[in-house]
Order: C-alpha cells, then structure tokens, then sequence
C-alpha cells in the first residue's frame, strides 16, 4: 500500500475509494461500492462494534447494578453512548480527530497489554516470572505453537492463500482503514500514518 498503491492515489488527488474507481471505471461502479460498503458498515461493521464495545463496557462496569435496570437496558444504553461520543468527535473534529484517536488507542492498548502476560506469568509461576513460563511450557505446550493445527479455526495455511486477498482488500481499498492516508498532504505523511495504522493493528491483535 505505502510503497505502490498510495502514491498512484495522491498522484491523481484521490481523496476517497469511490473518486479512484470514478476513474478508474465509471460511476456506475462508484454507486454499486459505495451501496456495499454502506451496506456493510451499517449491518455488519458497526452493529458489531457498538455490541462487542458495549459488552466489554459491562465487563468493566455493573452498569445494571449502579442504574437499576435490567442487563438487556443497559446494553442498549451503552450502545447508544458509545455511538453518540463516537459521532460527535468524528462529525466535530474532523479526520484530524480520528487519526489522533486511533494513534492513542494504539499507544493505550499497548501500554496496557504489554503488562498483562508479564502479570500473568507472576501469577503462574506464583510471583516467578520464569516459574510461570515453565509452567505454560510444561502443562500448555500447546499454547506456544503459533502455527496450530489443520482443525483450527483459521489454520495457518490460509495466511498464504484467501487472507491474502482479504488483507488486501482491507489495506488497500478499504475506506475506513485508509481514510487517514487519504488526507495526508504528502507521500511521507501517508508512510507515517501507514505505519501508525499497522501499529494499532497489531497492538490490537496482540
């Protein structure tokens, strides 16, 4: 992306996927990807965000306990706040206030995960970080294999065949993720937030 596909779309002043594929093709082909990815932002992506935030909210919180309403109640609250805060910041502040989200939610979950197998091996290893190692070494072999097995649920294998083709998808022509690139003023500032983004990325899956 950083290296071929990006300078191809500063060249040309493309600041969204639709404008490239105005060109590229036609607007008939602009109208049907916008349609689907609309589609799919607003009855997959974000439905599935907004529930999956919500959960870890009440994971966090006994929102039902300090409000008195029913699990189901606040779930749908939370949702909502979630939703609002993320509307206002992103319609008010901009593309701006989007990339500097994300780069402190980046930061954020790698200080914080970074701590949280260190604090587990103390605690496998019953304050002996080496203790602990030893002991998911010895009793949970297993979980060292970064490779897996054919009976995984995505085996190690698909990396070099149909994941190739998503990540593509999602690196190279996805609007949501590349976005921030878009609105770089120049191709260093796109190689920068290129690698801020794959930063938070794997922060993220870590």
């Amino acid at each position: 992306m950083a290296i071929y596909l990006f300078p191809k779309y500063l060249g040309r002043s493309f600041t969204t996927l639709p404008e490239f594929l105005t060109q590229r093709y036609d607007e008939g082909v602009r109208k049907y990807t916008v349609i689907l990815f609309m589609l799919g932002y607003v009855f997959v992506t974000i439905p599935s965000m907004l529930y999956s935030g919500a959960l870890a909210v009440l994971k966090l919180f006994d929102v039902p306990e300090l409000l008195g309403i029913s699990y189901t109640q606040s779930v749908w609250l939370v949702i909502w706040v979630i939703g609002i805060i993320g509307a206002v910041y992103a319609i008010f502040g901009g593309l701006k206030a989007v990339a500097v989200s994300d780069m402190i939610n980046g930061v954020g979950l790698l200080i914080i995960g970074i701590p949280v197998p260190v604090l587990g091996f103390f605690a496998l290893g019953d304050g002996n970080f080496i203790g602990g190692m030893k002991e998911v070494a010895t009793t949970n072999p297993e979980k060292l294999n970064s490779i897996g097995s054919s009976e995984d649920s995505v085996p190690f294998s698909t990396i070099f065949t149909g994941m190739i083709f998503a990540n593509l998808f999602y690196w190279a022509t996805n609007q949501y993720v590349i976005q921030r690139t878009l609105g770089a003023k120049n191709l260093a500032e796109v190689r920068k937030v290129s690698s801020s983004l794959d930063f938070i990325s794997f922060s993220f899956h870590s």
